[in-house]
Formats: C-alpha cells, structure tokens, sequence
C-alpha cells in the first residue's frame, strides 16, 4: 500500500514546488509542447466553486500546506478492498504501427529486370532496358526495390490505402559516424552488405541468354543496357543462381504489357497539398499490378532520401493519392539536376513479381516496364 501512495505524495509534493518557485503564468503563445495558446484565457467565474478560491489562512506555514495536500491526496487513494475502475483503452487502437503493403520489406535483397521510359524536362526521351540485382548478407527493412534509393534508413510512418509514406528519422548522433556507417536516429548502423550468390544466369528474355557475375566495386550485379523492347506478355523469364554465400535458387515470373501513360516530355507529377492526386494510365492485363514511387530529394550525394510516397495496388489504370499523405511530403523541386544533394526521378511501373525463398528472409524477383518522371510539392 506504501508504494502506491508514495507517487500520489510526491506528485503532491512537487506541485507545491512548483508553485512557489514559478508563480508567474505561462506567457501567452506557447505551452511546453509547442502549441499555440492563451494562457490568459481564465474560465468564467460561475465554473469556479467557492472551494477552488479558498486560500490557506495567512499564519500558516508552508510545512502546513503541504500536510493539508498529503492529506487530501491520501484520502483519495483506494484501499485493498477498493474497486479500481479500468481505463478503456480501446481507442488506442487507431495508434497501432502503419502496415505496409506486399512488397515493402524486410527482405534480402532484389532483382529487376525493367523496360525503362525517362521523360526528361528537356532533350529527348529514353528508353532502355536493365537488368540490376543486389542481394544483401542481412534482410533490410523496410525494403523496396533495387535501386530505390534511401533503403534501409527510412521508416513507415504512415499509411492509407494503397499507399504508404516512408521518412527519414532526423539525426541526433552524439559523434560523426565513421567507418561504413550512418547515423539513423541516435545510433549509427552500417550500409547494407552485398552478399555474392554465384553466377548469375537470366532466360527468357528477347536477347538470348545473360549471365552476370557480383561486381567487385559494389556488390552488384548488373548488364549493359539491353534494348527498350525486352521480353513479352507471359512470357517466363528465368532466374539461375550457382550460389556463394547466398544459397542457390532458381525462380521464375512471367512478361507484363508495356505501360501506356500518355505522358509526354517534360511532363510533372504535381502534388499539391490538402488535394487528392489522380494519376491515370493505360490500364493492363487482368492480375497485372502496378507501382507508384514519389521520391524526395537527400541532404547529400548518396544520403538517405528525406522522404519516399509508395503505392502498391491492382492495375486498374488509375490511382488517387491521398491528400493525407501528401500533405506529409516535404518540399520537392522538380529539378533534373542538383548541387550538393541528389534529386531522383520518381517512377510509375507496371510489374510483375514474386519471392525467392532465402534465410531470414525472401528477396524479390521483378519483372517491370516502368516510366521515370520528375515530381513537385508545394
């Protein structure tokens, strides 16, 4: 019974403290949380008892005071046989973490085979075709793509619908962060380590054959560039490993359509906030599935993205991003080329995909036809 009592006591206590030591009201404007009030507001006077304006007679001492509260507390602390009211806490349950949509982490890593479209603000339109794989020694979380670039230091902070908003925790690292490593919140943790799988061997591809091997620079393994035009409708592309430090595998997804947009040089996604966004498209094969990735600029060549918008949904040839979460943004200028920091283009992929059972966790095989734009928030 003494511990339950001797929070009350020292919440009494501590009031009293208070009080003497900062008698003088709050400025008007600001509480300790930073929002905006009035602390000269006082309520009307019919809502004060005569109970609340009773003072302390003048002769008595603080010692006094400060019995008569502890007193007052302590009569109000339920005894053994008392019933305790349980708070309902069932309102909490809005609170719950952000789920993300399929393909947002943890994983071991990607691979991409992408028929790519780059609408640039000027000059002439881009069309390529890559192949890029990164697997990793560890499962990052959350994960997005290869080449998604700010992976694996952003965190779901929110969701809605289809869609979810991933930022980058602001940095409070008491030292600079050396040796491999980045600060994300208050610790500095290591870039994702590469592992080798082997040889790598793709099929079913327009081409012929390709074989990569992990690059000795980075971790990758990636081809040259390959025609626009890549592979066809349902068509099966096939995934070979030898296996290293990733074990073997073999996987396989089918071809998508080629994503229609529309869209033509110059053009950009413009997001305004407290506004919906309606994006439209060609819409694809039945069980098709399409992406939508709006990326933010960085602090620096190679940081963490302040912020990246993901939508995950059914190829239906259209989407509205939800005003909620673009409201969340932060400012992106729609710029082709950045000093000091990187700009990316955003992108919108029609892809087909599936995993590949690894330990700890799956790694992704993708096959998309994707269009890069460039974005703009207010």
């Amino acid at each position: 019974m003494l511990a339950r009592q001797l929070p009350l006591l020292t919440i009494a206590l501590l009031l009293v403290a208070c009080i003497e030591s900062n008698p003088q009201p709050m400025p008007a404007g600001k509480d300790t949380g930073g929002h905006q009030v009035d602390s000269t507001v006082q309520p009307p006077m019919d809502l004060v008892s005569a109970e609340d304006t009773v003072s302390p007679p003048a002769d008595a001492s603080m010692a006094d005071v400060m019995a008569d509260m502890a007193a007052e507390v302590m009569a109000d602390v339920p005894t053994e046989d008392s019933e305790v009211e349980t708070p309902d806490l069932t309102d909490d349950a809005d609170v719950m973490a952000p789920t993300p949509p399929p393909g947002v982490g943890p994983a071991r890593g990607g691979i991409r085979i992408s028929s790519e479209r780059f609408l640039y603000p000027e000059g002439d339109e881009q069309t390529i075709s890559r192949i890029h794989a990164t697997l990793f020694a560890d499962p990052i979380d959350p994960f997005v793509g290869v080449f998604d670039q700010g992976y694996p230091f952003l965190d779901v902070t929110a969701t809605d619908g289809p869609c979810v908003l991933m930022t980058s925790p602001a940095p409070n690292c008491p030292d600079y962060c050396l040796d491999g490593t980045i600060c994300k919140g208050d610790t500095c943790v290591p870039w994702a380590k590469p592992a080798p799988a082997g040889t790598m061997t793709i099929d079913g591809l327009k081409v012929g054959s390709l074989t990569m091997t992990m690059s000795d620079y980075d971790g990758m393994y990636y081809t040259d560039n390959q025609p626009y035009d890549l592979f066809d409708l349902g068509s099966m592309v096939t995934v070979t490993t030898t296996g290293a430090d990733i074990p073997a595998f073999s996987a396989d997804v089918a071809g998508v359509t080629p994503l229609e947009t529309g869209w033509e040089k110059g053009f950009v996604l413009d997001l305004q906030s407290g506004t919906d966004k309606v994006v439209e498209w060609t819409a694809g094969a039945p069980g098709e599935f399409v992406r939508l990735v709006v990326k933010s600029s960085n602090s620096c060549h190679g940081c963490p993205l302040h912020a990246q918008l993901v939508c995950d949904l059914a190829d239906t040839g259209s989407l509205t991003i939800p005003a909620a979460l673009i409201d969340q943004l932060p400012t992106i200028y729609a710029a082709e080329i950045c000093a000091g920091h990187d700009c990316p283009m955003s992108y919108i992929e029609r892809r087909s995909c599936t995993s590949i059972d690894l330990p700890g966790a799956p790694a992704h095989l993708c096959v998309t036809s994707r269009t890069s734009f460039l974005a703009s928030h207010n």
